[in-house]
């Protein structure tokens, strides 16, 4: 997973992706860094399939329930990575993006297929062919989060009391 998410666990049952730093969930592939080590079409490959396969266990072989916590934007990969988990919640000045669209290029860590899942096939269209900036209040109609927060330091505590129903 990128270095700037972590997983911590909010019980026995259930673990929360979030951002190590509380102004940003992830930004993805870091294209300085793919310049210089992903250079080959070989390399990209491989690390797409890499990531798709992560996700996707992440998605569907976790033995526990996972939730992102998005407090800040999620762009590109991390957009990606927020859709493969069970639960979303979001802080309400957030932003998720899928900015493929503006570069030419689409989805290669499997976001796309599990977009669709998440929000059905007409509102993951219109996600992913217009990279629009997705509020939290947005992100709501589009069912694609399940709740909202406000404070810096509400995230994990939110995350635990979203669980809870579904840990006792």
């Amino acid at each position: 997973m990128p270095s700037s998410l972590i997983s911590r666990s909010t019980s026995n049952d259930g673990h929360a992706c979030v951002g190590a730093q509380i102004s940003a969930f992830s930004a993805g592939a870091d294209f300085s860094l793919v310049k210089e080590v992903i250079n080959t079409s070989e390399k990209g490959r491989e690390m797409c399939v890499f990531m798709s396969e992560l996700l996707n266990t992440i998605k569907f072989n976790l033995p526990f329930i996972s939730i992102s916590l998005v407090q800040g934007p999620a762009l590109g990969g991390g957009a990606e990575i927020t859709t493969c988990t069970d639960f979303r919640i979001m802080k309400k000045d957030a932003f998720i993006q899928f900015v493929h669209a503006k570069l030419g290029v689409m989805p290669g860590w499997g976001g796309a297929t599990r977009l669709v899942d998440v929000v059905g096939k007409r509102n993951a269209i219109k996600i992913l062919c217009t990279s629009e900036k997705i509020s939290a209040e947005k992100a709501l109609e589009f069912t694609y989060i399940d709740s909202t927060f406000y404070g810096e330091d509400q995230g994990i505590e939110e995350a635990v009391e979203f669980l809870q129903p579904y840990l006792d």
